[in-house]
This record gives C-alpha cells, structure tokens and sequence, in this order.
C-alpha cells in the first residue's frame, strides 16, 4: 500500500471512530485528529480536549496499514509501539463506553461555535506541539 493509500486508510479510520493503542502507556485515548506531518512525525488531538494534555504527538521510525483494519506505528528496532484503529476493532472490555464517547463527540461537533472552537484549539496545539502552522 503506498502513501497516499495510508493515508486514506487513516483518514477513514478516525472518521468513523478510532483509537489510539499505546501499549508501552497502557492507554487508549479515542482520536478526533491524527495527522502524518513527516515520515517520523504524527500529531494527534484526543476527542473531548479541554487543555494541552490531549494535545500530542507521535514520534516512530516507520508506519503502515493493514488494509483497512488500521494503522501500526513502529520505533527504530521495528517494536511495535501505537496502533490506531476504529473502535471496533481495538478488543477493549469497555468498547460500548467508547462508542457512547464518540458518538457524545459527533453530537457536540454539530454545534458551529463548538466545532470553531475545537478547530481553533487544533491549531493553537499544533503550533504549540510541532511549532507547524495551521494548514491553509
């Protein structure tokens, strides 16, 4: 699958719900953004952000997807290290409070000042995180 083929994958996969695997944190925060800035870099933003903590990003050596299952992101010794993939297909014991999370989200995002508001914190933390300026 090339680049451009990932990235579409990617972007299909947070559209409709996805997650975030960090084994090595033992976390899994639900993604209202994810964005490939380079080959070593991705930024992300955790939906229902409030402040600069669910603001990140997301340093690996390389990335692929799995068809359309989701994305793997690996360090420099090939470790599996994130894995972002719909909510379906992650496997956690608690996936209907994430279904019921994101759905809570989509509801919030028809609001046109919420949805300013939120694409307005993206960019701030995106210049904050990455020092990048918003995309035009």
């Amino acid at each position: 699958m090339n680049r451009a083929d990932s990235l579409q994958v990617l972007e299909q996969i947070v559209a409709c719900g996805a997650v975030l695997q960090l084994p090595r944190l033992e976390v899994n925060p639900l993604i209202a953004v994810f964005e490939v800035i380079d080959d070593r870099r991705a930024f992300y933003v955790e939906a229902h952000a409030q402040d600069q903590h669910h603001a990140h990003m997301l340093e690996f050596a390389s990335w692929r997807a799995v068809h359309e299952l989701g994305v793997g992101f690996y360090d420099a010794a090939g470790e599996f290290m994130a894995y972002l993939c719909p909510i379906r297909e992650a496997c956690l014991p608690n996936e209907q409070q994430y279904l019921e999370s994101w759905q809570a989200w989509q509801e919030l995002l028809k609001d046109a000042d919420e949805r300013k508001l939120f694409k307005d914190f993206v960019n701030q933390e995106r210049t904050s995180v990455l020092g990048l300026n918003p995309p035009v």
